[in-house]
């Protein structure tokens, strides 16, 4: 292990597709952005490690957070972000996509 890996920190992102960097007004992706800017403000070295799946559900976030090796990079993590629930979001909207403004309005 080099001297950097000793100091670095490690930054581990979990998520669905905002996480993996699709789908977002954000180059390169917030998952860079935030390394970025926290190496910035911390002064070290991060190293990341990405966990995503474009489309994925919470359900099947939590159920990424069940495997030993995500668990594992989790307890050594030194910075973690979750990104959940978007797609959910989606999903649930989807009935009122077709139905006129006037019955959206109503509920």
């Amino acid at each position: 292990m080099s001297t950097d890996q000793r100091h670095s920190l490690l930054y581990v992102a979990v998520g669905d597709s905002l996480t993996a960097g699709i789908g977002t007004l954000l180059k390169p992706g917030f998952v860079q952005l935030y390394k970025q800017k926290a190496e910035r403000a911390l002064k070290r070295k991060i190293q990341v490690q990405v966990f995503a799946k474009n489309g994925a559900s919470s359900e099947d976030i939590l159920h990424m957070l069940s495997r030993p090796h995500l668990q594992q990079a989790v307890r050594e993590a030194h910075l973690i972000t979750l990104s959940a629930g978007g797609n959910d979001l989606r999903q649930a909207a989807k009935p009122f996509f077709n139905l006129p403004p006037t019955e959206v309005s109503h509920f």
